[in-house]
């Protein structure tokens, strides 16, 4: 009798941490993925660098899709990349390279949905100083 009282509370607590750690991982495979592409772009800015670029990039480093199938990472919404020049104010050169990113997941424990919206989105930016002092700040693709 006890148990069919409590199991439905715990079923949820069991299905709402699985959520939970669901969106902890994702957060932490598309910070690193942001961070080697921020990485890669800080790099060699004057390579050319396009968001498409940088769209293949984060997917191949998060591992979740086959590797160079950037159609397949469809829970990649929101990419932005933004490239900071020298400020003439500063003596050191300083320019920089962002990369932002959003990825939304479906939730398993549809009573949260309410609460947090399904699918969940998780949001990382990452920031590099550019390493090539030689070359010129990448322009905004």
């Amino acid at each position: 009798m006890e148990f069919a009282l409590t199991a439905p509370l715990l079923l949820l607590l069991l299905v709402g941490t699985v959520d939970l750690g669901r969106g902890f991982y994702y957060a932490i495979g598309l910070s690193g993925a942001t961070r080697a592409a921020a990485l890669s772009v800080s790099r060699d800015p004057a390579a050319g660098i396009s968001v498409a670029s940088v769209r293949q990039r984060v997917c191949d480093e998060t591992g979740w899709v086959p590797f160079r199938n950037a159609t397949a990472c469809t829970g990649l919404t929101a990419l932005e990349v933004t490239c900071t020049s020298n400020d003439p104010a500063v003596l050191v050169r300083d320019p920089k390279v962002t990369v932002r990113a959003t990825f939304r997941f479906s939730l398993v424990s549809l009573y949260l949905a309410p609460l947090i919206g399904n699918p969940a989105a998780t949001s990382v930016a990452t920031t590099y100083e550019i390493t090539n002092e030689s070359a010129v700040p990448c322009t905004q693709p």
